[in-house]
Formats: structure tokens, C-alpha cells, sequence
């Protein structure tokens, strides 16, 4: 799933695409407090991991170990990944791991954290998403990666409300990157779930 933000941009996505339910799951963060905050230093990652592997473990998904993470972060430069997490006074709402292909100007959603506790008034997804494409825009990016999905998922239709599309990938192509090629290798290291040929699986709501 992929935007193209030269045709829609985040001003357009407000405006024309998302609905007023939606723009209403966003902003009622911003009304409730809750902040985004940006992690870059490995050992500070411990509640992203927590919620990213509750997250994964209740779709039953493959959870990558801790150390994964630690990593990553120490091995990929700021300009390479972005950990962005949304709280309020200490309760954790979600994050979103963000690899960085600069030279691309592509922006891969990869890791998903989310707080499943949370009341159900708030959609932490919606924020982050949101939260995620502005930040690409704000920064000189012109495409972000929702990951693989398969046309009969659901959260197909929650991706598309950001105005991304179902585009072919061809995952030769996509590790030509040097980001991508670091963190499959990283993944191999540890194990990781998800196709060998798949560097950025995507996130998993």
C-alpha cells in the first residue's frame, strides 16, 4: 500500500479524503493531551516494545526479540529510521517505527506499537498514520509505505482512507536500497518473521 503524497498531499488527504469521522479519531488526541515524541536511543525503546509485541501476539503475528530493536536503532542512523510515540502523561497510546530511504524519498510504516487498553473512543492508528504523513511531507519525502497487504485484509480499507493504493511490488528492486538491505540483514540475524524476500513487511494493526 503506497501514497504518493505529490498527488496527495496532506492538506488534500484532509480536505478531500478522509472523512469527518475520521478527522475526528485524529484530533481528538491533539483535544486529550496526548503528544508525539520521537525516541533515538536503544535502551529508551522498552515501552514501544512492550505494546508493539502485546500488539503482535494478539493478531498472532511473529514477534522479533528486544534486542532486534536495541539494534536497530543503534546500528540505523536518524536519518535512516524514526520511532515516534504518542503519550499523555505517561500512558502510552501507540508508536510508529519508521525506516528512511532519503535518497528515494520513500518513507516505509514497518513497526506498529499499540496500547489495546486504551478506551474505545480513541484509534491510535489514525493518529500515528496521520501524525507519520505530515512528518514525511514536513521533511522531503514523496512516498509512504503502509506495507504488504493482501486485497481481502481489512486493514486494507483503513489504508485507504489516507488515500494509499495497492501497487505491485517487486522486493528485488526494493533491496537495492541500502536501508532496506541493512535491516533484511538485521532481520535474518535475529530470526525475523515474515517472507525472506520481505524487508519491510509493514505494520499490523
Amino acid at each position: 500500500m503506497l501514497l504518493d503524497l505529490n498527488h496527495n498531499s496532506p492538506e488534500v488527504i484532509w480536505k478531500e479524503i478522509l472523512s469527518k469521522d475520521d478527522r475526528y479519531k485524529i484530533t481528538r488526541f491533539e483535544k486529550g493531551g496526548f503528544v508525539v515524541q520521537e525516541i533515538t536511543d536503544g535502551d529508551a525503546i522498552e515501552d514501544f516494545y512492550k505494546y508493539y509485541a502485546e500488539n503482535l501476539n494478539h493478531i498472532k503475528g511473529y514477534v522479533l526479540p528486544h534486542a532486534c530493536f536495541q539494534k536497530l536503532l543503534d546500528i540505523f542512523s536518524p536519518d535512516e529510521v524514526r520511532v515516534a510515540v504518542l503519550t499523555n502523561n505517561g500512558l502510552f497510546a501507540g508508536g510508529n517505527l519508521t525506516m528512511l530511504d532519503p535518497a528515494r524519498k520513500i518513507a516505509y510504516f514497518t513497526f506498529l506499537a499499540l496500547n489495546r487498553n486504551l478506551p474505545n473512543k480513541y484509534s491510535p492508528t489514525y493518529y500515528l498514520s496521520w501524525e507519520g504523513i505530515n512528518w514525511a511531507w514536513e521533511n522531503g519525502y514523496e512516498r509512504v509505505s503502509f506495507g504488504r497487504e493482501r486485497p481481502d485484509n481489512p486493514r486494507v480499507r483503513g489504508k485507504q482512507k489516507f488515500g494509499a493504493e495497492r501497487v505491485p511490488i517487486h522486493s528485488r528492486v526494493v533491496l537495492l536500497s541500502k536501508t532496506a538491505s541493512r535491516l533484511y540483514q538485521l532481520r535474518k540475524t535475529f530470526q525475523g518473521g515474515g517472507q525472506a524476500d520481505d524487508p519491510f513487511p509493514g505494520q499490523v494493526s
